[in-house]
């Protein structure tokens, strides 16, 4: 019988290690490989999606580009909110039209007691509802005091996006900023905002000038980067003022 040696038992061990590491390396070069692959897939698949829902962004503007709404018709046992609505384009909007310029009309939602549901209207051609949609807002004081308003119908997800902006613009406005939407951007102290840039810095006070002014130029890292520089420290110059020294203002630097 063979004596077995502690060089023997070494080699052994070195051996079985080795190859353990072989094992492992090549385990990892698999993995690495596979989370490539399912990088690519996911990246392919967003952008699928992106193109899909753009695609169905389209059709949904094509469905509703004769379409606007009217909120404030009051809701009755016979609902002839037809009439109603062509004697409010007739007699406030001075659009001359009947039945027979409307394709369809109909109420949206569910009935709530005390609460009128939009009407969708769908009209024979393009410039009637423009016309319509550019008068309502000439007469809006008219319509205001009858509480009759006349709206673009917009796709849902467009719709979330302008409600999303609007809210920003609320906000802006209540610190005395101007806020106005152009061409689906919301324009504050005459800096443009997309819905994406807004979504992305959702932590963005539209009530500060300095963040709106620090958000518009963050399209570098390094503005970005200092952006969020500061507002972290902010924050915690909040949980711990003593531990940062006050700065001094223009006024005080005079003195």
């Amino acid at each position: 019988m063979s004596q077995v040696t502690l060089q023997d038992l070494y080699t052994l061990i070195t051996n079985g290690n080795n190859d353990l590491k072989s094992e492992i390396k090549d385990l990892r070069n698999k993995i690495s490989s596979e989370v490539d692959t399912l990088k690519n897939q996911i990246k392919f698949l967003e952008v699928e999606n992106v193109q899909v829902k753009s695609k169905v962004l389209g059709l949904e503007r094509k469905i509703k580009k004769y379409n606007f709404i009217v909120y404030g018709i009051e809701e009755s046992e016979r609902d002839n909110y037809c009439e109603k609505i062509i004697d409010v384009m007739i007699s406030i909007l001075g659009i001359d039209c009947s039945k027979s310029d409307f394709r369809d009309l109909y109420r949206i939602g569910k009935p709530q007691e005390k609460k009128q549901r939009p009407i969708v209207c769908e009209v024979v051609n393009y410039s009637l509802k423009q016309t319509v949609l550019v008068n309502a807002k000439k007469h809006f004081s008219e319509l205001k005091k009858l509480k009759i308003f006349f709206g673009q119908d917009y796709p849902e997800q467009e719709y979330k996006e302008r409600k999303f902006m609007n809210e920003k613009r609320k906000e802006a406005l209540a610190n005395n900023l101007t806020a106005v939407f152009k061409n689906n951007n919301l324009i504050v102290n005459g800096k443009s905002f997309t819905y994406e840039e807004l979504k992305q810095e959702e932590n963005v006070d539209m009530n500060n000038p300095v963040d709106i002014s620090l958000m518009h130029s963050s399209n570098t890292q390094q503005d970005t980067t200092s952006w969020n520089k500061r507002k972290q420290e902010e924050e915690a110059e909040k949980e711990d003022p003593g531990k940062f020294p006050k700065k001094s203002t223009r006024s005080q630097l005079k003195k």
